[in-house]
């Protein structure tokens, strides 16, 4: 027995002409047709992907520069904080409160003399 070795495309395709029987034109046809339906709709599932992942890249994106400029308030905000308490620290201390008497020309009140009343007095009339 001979097996024959076949070059598939190695000759031109219009150089030998074999006629088909149109039922298998009519399924080649199908099969065609249903090949480009499905090529279309990988390429419109591609382009989806596409822009969801355009849209998903760009929203995280806008996320972050939002994040940051946040970190940024929250750090000026937090020195801001700092110097709030150490102003009022140095406001609250009584070296701070002994200086701004003096500043304001307060005199020493002394030894202070309290008023007694007797209660007998006014209930023995």
């Amino acid at each position: 027995m001979l097996k024959a070795s076949v070059l598939e495309g190695f000759w031109p395709a219009g150089l030998f002409k074999t006629k088909r029987p149109t039922l298998v034109k009519a399924a080649v046809k199908e099969k065609t047709s249903a090949r480009f339906r499905f090529a279309i709709l990988l390429i419109a599932a591609n382009i989806t992907l596409l822009f969801a992942y355009v849209y998903g890249v760009n929203d995280l994106a806008s996320k972050g520069y939002v994040m940051k400029s946040l970190e940024k308030k929250h750090t000026v905000l937090v020195e801001e904080n700092k110097k709030l308490n150490l102003t009022a620290a140095e406001s609250g201390s009584i070296v701070s409160v002994q200086n701004g008497t003096t500043m304001a020309n307060f005199v020493p009140a002394g030894t202070p003399r309290f008023l007694e009343i007797d209660l007998n007095h006014f209930t023995q009339r």
